[in-house]
């Protein structure tokens, strides 16, 4: 149960994460925030609301606004994406729902590996990053502070592994791909990705794993020569990095968004693509009920301490899933088939709703 106001700011999200788009795609939505006409400075200027953050990570890009007006301001905002970025699947959630989904987000319940901490470290440092420039109003202040609660807790209770993230999927594609722990890796990229990469390289045995920023370039080329494998996790705007010439087809690795690879001749090539459309990593059952859990108190605190009034997330949740997350689900069945699917699905979540609103009449 959570708590919207209309007449107070309310929250709505805008974005595409793995499941959405492709890398490049993300990409490309990211890339509109870079010049003074991004998406999130044009509706705050225009008045449409009180506050934007954008949250961009390896797996996804996130609007997060906070406005009187969320459906009409999300709207709004998906027509000015469409309009400047490629085709891209976007997902779409306000009030209740947008609260929801943003803390499971926090908690890495909607990440590749399930449980990750980073995402939630970086909504955590967006949000803090808004209150600081004074970009941030009261609504997205108790997002920031919900969020903290909620990374705090799980840090305090301690069952997900502080490891886990885009850096797991990265050792584990050494170790399928044939590469030995006592081989010799290059990594290039020292920022918080790369450290985190080099971290779980090290504690997983690859100890010979050695990390290199733009100043060490010159050096790590060098040891690319003779490397095993190559690890890029920098972030620039476009490629840049171009790997000697190899003729035994050594193993590179480039997590970044975009791809940071401009030229690999020789070499096999694993780009984030390719990890993000792996089975999910998943958590254990009882850690998953604990964060699902976890999620919803947390939701449940930001409603009271955003207004005092409850309103169930349920009917945006069954918008959402009907009209935006089934139809890609349907596309590849006949005309009959989806539309009797539709109705089914359609039939089941009226149920689901009618049931839990006749337990809380009661």
């Amino acid at each position: 149960m959570v708590v919207v106001n209309q007449e107070r700011g309310a929250l709505a999200v805008l974005g595409a994460s793995y499941r959405d788009a492709t890398t490049e795609q993300r990409a490309a939505l990211a890339a509109l925030e870079r010049g003074d006409d991004a998406p999130s400075r044009a509706l705050v200027r225009g008045g449409y609301a009180d506050g934007v953050v954008v949250l961009q990570t390896c797996s996804r890009v996130e609007w997060i606004i906070s406005t009187t007006r969320p459906r009409w301001v999300a709207d709004l905002l998906r027509g000015q994406v469409m309009g400047r970025a490629p085709a891209t699947r976007l997902h779409q959630r306000t009030n209740a729902a947008a609260v929801h989904y943003l803390l499971r987000v926090a908690m890495g319940l909607d990440s590749v590996a399930e449980g990750e901490p980073a995402v939630g470290r970086q909504m955590v440092i967006a949000l803090e990053r808004a209150h600081k420039d004074g970009t941030a109003d009261r609504t997205l202040r108790l997002l920031w502070r919900a969020v903290q609660r909620l990374v705090g807790e799980r840090r305090r209770r301690g069952i997900v592994q502080q490891g886990l993230g885009v850096q797991t999927l990265v050792v584990e594609e050494l170790a399928a791909r044939g590469v030995d722990q006592g081989a010799s890796v290059v990594l290039i990229g020292q920022g918080e990705i790369g450290r985190a990469t080099l971290a779980a390289l090290h504690e997983a045995g690859y100890r010979a794993a050695l990390a290199f920023g733009r100043i060490g370039y010159g050096e790590a080329m060098g040891r690319a020569k003779e490397a095993r494998a190559v690890v890029v996790c920098t972030g620039a705007p476009a490629p840049w990095v171009t790997l000697p010439e190899r003729s035994d087809e050594p193993l590179v690795v480039d997590v970044g968004v975009p791809a940071q690879l401009a030229g690999a001749t020789g070499w096999r090539s694993v780009g984030l693509e390719d990890l993000l459309s792996r089975p999910r990593r998943l958590l254990d059952d009882e850690a998953r009920s604990w964060l699902v859990e976890l999620v919803r108190d947390g939701a449940a605190r930001f409603g009271h301490d955003h207004d005092g009034r409850a309103l169930s997330a349920i009917d945006e949740e069954r918008r959402v899933f009907l009209h935006q997350t089934l139809p890609p689900l349907l596309e590849r069945l006949s005309p009959g088939d989806a539309e009797e699917l539709r109705r089914a699905c359609s039939l089941f979540a009226h149920t689901i709703i009618e049931r839990v609103r006749g337990e809380e009449g009661g």
